[in-house]
């Protein structure tokens, strides 16, 4: 596999790079968990999102990346996000929902994961600002 020319801040190593792992914040991650416990439309599960600037529809890429990095899940906008957050010094947790895998499996998308994420997203945010208040 050959990295695309595209470059974001390390903020750890004090440098650009082309590769950046952003943790997640412990307390969003932490009321993340909670709110995952109470979660009734689904599944809930914790792992590593991969993200970049092109739509990943290879299955051999896919592949790469969840057997290289450990993905559960890829998506375009979270680096972005972490980027601000991280410049800004504000807490940070990519949450996805997956609506479809029409890729691999030709599921359906399913409008309906959309409201329920914002659901749990919403519990998410309850639990957290209970912490910090």
């Amino acid at each position: 596999m050959k990295q695309l020319g595209v470059f974001a801040w390390d903020k750890g190593r004090g440098e650009f790079t082309q590769e950046v792992y952003h943790e997640g914040d412990p307390a969003l991650l932490d009321a993340a968990r909670r709110a995952a416990a109470r979660y009734e439309h689904g599944k809930v599960v914790e792992g590593t999102i991969t993200t970049c600037d092109s739509w990943n529809c290879e299955v051999d890429r896919i592949a790469f990346l969840h057997e290289f990095y450990g993905s559960l899940a890829e998506e375009m906008e979270g680096d972005a996000v972490a980027q601000v957050c991280q410049s800004f010094d504000v807490p940070f947790l990519d949450v996805r929902i997956i609506s479809n895998s029409i890729l691999l499996n030709q599921d359906p998308w399913d409008l309906g994961t959309g409201p329920v994420c914002q659901e749990y997203v919403l519990s998410l945010l309850r639990a957290y600002w209970q912490d910090v208040r």
